[in-house]
């Protein structure tokens, strides 16, 4: 995009002048667990035993940011923007890459029954923050601002954040007697460095 000779004036609080810009797509979030139990109450030996494990899915890696680009090397853009009011950007251009999905959760895994009794859940992780690409910007113009917080010229390329790490909830022995044990983790958030 190479627009030449235009005056564009933005008066109000919070407005932009120009604006340019891509943003990825959010990640899905991994699947959930709910219910997932396994009970016995009978063995060969002189206990019983009852126990249950669930693992949560990792959520999706967020969309890539594509590149904005505003005027060329052999197209430079010729411009005269101005604003008026509050945290009003004359020129902003940017680059965001999506947020990672949220890690799936596990919801009441339980273990029931029987004199030995064990459960184990681990949410899934968070999905990869999505990067960002370049944003350039080729022009010959002039940039005003009035207002507080605003600037002239603002160019960004941001890498998406990591999503949230699953949980794990309700996660319990109720009827064993002897010997109970339980184990829970919750999943690591990733997140990806910033692009620039």
């Amino acid at each position: 995009m190479a627009p030449t000779g235009n005056s564009t004036l933005g008066t109000g609080d919070g407005a932009t002048g120009i604006l340019l810009q891509s943003i990825g797509g959010g990640g899905g979030q991994g699947g959930s667990i709910t219910g997932s139990n396994a009970t016995t109450n009978a063995s060969n030996t002189n206990f019983s035993f009852g126990g249950s494990g669930g693992l949560a899915g990792t959520g999706a890696s967020g969309g890539v940011g594509g590149a904005v680009q505003l005027g060329s090397s052999g197209q430079i853009a010729n411009l005269a923007v101005q604003t008026g009011g509050d945290n009003a950007n004359a020129l902003f251009l940017q680059s965001v890459g999506g947020g990672g999905g949220v890690g799936g959760s596990v919801n009441s895994a339980a273990a029931a029954g029987g004199n030995l009794s064990a459960s184990f859940a681990m949410g899934g992780s968070g999905g990869n923050g999505g990067s960002a690409s370049n944003v350039n910007l080729y022009a010959d113009g002039t940039f005003l601002t009035a207002g507080a917080s605003s600037t002239g010229v603002l160019l960004q390329s941001v890498g998406g954040g990591g999503g949230q790490g699953g949980s794990v909830t309700s996660n319990a022995s109720s009827e064993a007697t002897s010997a109970n044990s339980s184990f829970s983790f919750g999943a690591h958030r990733q997140q990806h460095p910033w692009h620039r």
